[in-house]
């Protein structure tokens, strides 16, 4: 399976060296969290010596993990190894429906990582839906997108910037005209977690904060266009960093999608 790293036109830069050879055809690896992005940023082939976070989009899950269980079966509970036709009968029974191998090891062991596997049927339907909000909630936050060069990537990009103009929308319709620029980008990062158990117990209490302020510059590129695009901000705004307490508000331009339905498009608006 020689496949080449493409990145998406999203993604921050040059893409990371995935080995996608290790596994069967994947339709898109989407890289997340901050050890990724720690990693993005290493120069000379450094490792990271934290665990990397992947979700890989395939077609068809049962056939993606019967081959997977084939090659890669220490990725796998013992019980998952020998009945690998039933895994992705549970991938689905989930929320989320999305199966997670964890402590993976990548390139020949001098990295690891977590990988949850989804279908494409049911990231577009999250996408769509916001029915968990499990994928597209990741999705909101900066990522690295890349793939075969076999599997063109643009329709998952239209995926992305809908589900993105969506959460702007959304943040909107939650805080209204006044909120900051900064404030915007933390009720963004912040809508998958309003109803996660986690962060009040298990997640940093700041996590949201955390977001914003490590990957502050990386929000703006993907979300000042959108904002622009949508009347919120005027084309020659500039912002150089969404502090919390920027002093620009929504309230300084006007906009015209507070009311909107936050998953419509621009013409059904």
């Amino acid at each position: 399976r020689e496949q080449d790293n493409v990145p998406s036109s999203r993604s921050l830069g040059m893409p990371l060296p995935f080995p996608f050879e290790q596994f069967p055809p994947i339709r898109a690896v989407i890289g997340y969290g901050s050890a990724v992005f720690d990693q993005h940023g290493l120069q000379d082939g450094g490792l990271s010596n934290r665990l990397l976070d992947f979700l890989f989009v395939v077609k068809d899950p049962e056939a993606w993990h019967r081959d997977n269980v084939a090659s890669n079966g220490g990725d796998y509970s013992f019980i998952s190894r020998f009945r690998s036709d039933r895994v992705a009968q549970f991938q689905r029974l989930g929320v989320s429906k999305v199966y997670f191998n964890t402590m993976v090891p990548l390139d020949d062991g001098r990295q690891y990582c977590k990988y949850g596997v989804v279908s494409e049927e049911d990231l577009r339907e999250d996408i769509d839906t916001w029915s968990s909000l499990y994928v597209a909630g990741r999705l909101h936050k900066p990522f690295l997108c890349f793939s075969s060069s076999e599997q063109p990537m643009d329709d998952l990009e239209g995926l992305f910037e809908r589900n993105r103009l969506a959460a702007v929308r959304a943040a909107l319709l939650l805080h209204g005209p006044e909120v900051s620029v900064g404030q915007l980008l933390q009720a963004i990062c912040g809508l998958s977690y309003g109803g996660d158990i986690r962060v009040g117990i298990a997640e940093k209490p700041g996590k949201v904060k955390g977001i914003v302020s490590a990957q502050g510059l990386e929000l703006l590129s993907l979300y000042l266009p959108l904002l622009r695009s949508a009347l919120v901000l005027p084309p020659d705004t500039h912002i150089s960093h969404p502090h919390p307490h920027h002093q620009h508000t929504m309230a300084d331009t006007p906009h015209q999608h507070t009311e909107a339905d936050p998953h419509a498009t621009e013409e059904e608006t």
